[in-house]
């Protein structure tokens, strides 16, 4: 809840902020991206986790099926980077910046 109320107390006051998500319908599957938000025309998913370490499968299955290449895991953890290389998609490269809770301000989303 946190995450959301720092990305939506930071968007135009005067535009109604619209907060997304994702949740896979499919039969037997608990996936879900905590939020979805666009920048440069494109869907930028948003993780949010609450420690430093996590998995994040559900993140890689919503990329591959949007056929997307960025985005965002904001936690505990300092900011940083990663290239993760999908084996499940012929090594389709992902790409995930890393930005602290409190940081999420500075977002341009």
């Amino acid at each position: 809840m946190f995450a959301g109320l720092e990305m939506k107390k930071y968007r135009d006051c005067l535009q109604k902020p619209e907060m997304h998500y994702w949740q896979n319908t499919e039969k037997g599957s608990n996936a879900e991206v905590d939020y979805l938000r666009a920048r440069d025309g494109k869907v930028l998913p948003v993780e949010v986790k609450a420690n430093t370490q996590g998995s994040m499968q559900s993140l890689w299955i919503f990329m591959r099926k949007r056929q997307l290449h960025e985005a965002i895991r904001t936690s505990l953890e300092n900011f940083s980077q990663f290239d993760h290389y999908d084996p499940k998609d012929n090594f389709e490269q992902r790409h995930v910046d890393i930005v602290p809770l409190y940081a999420l301000s500075n977002l341009e989303l």
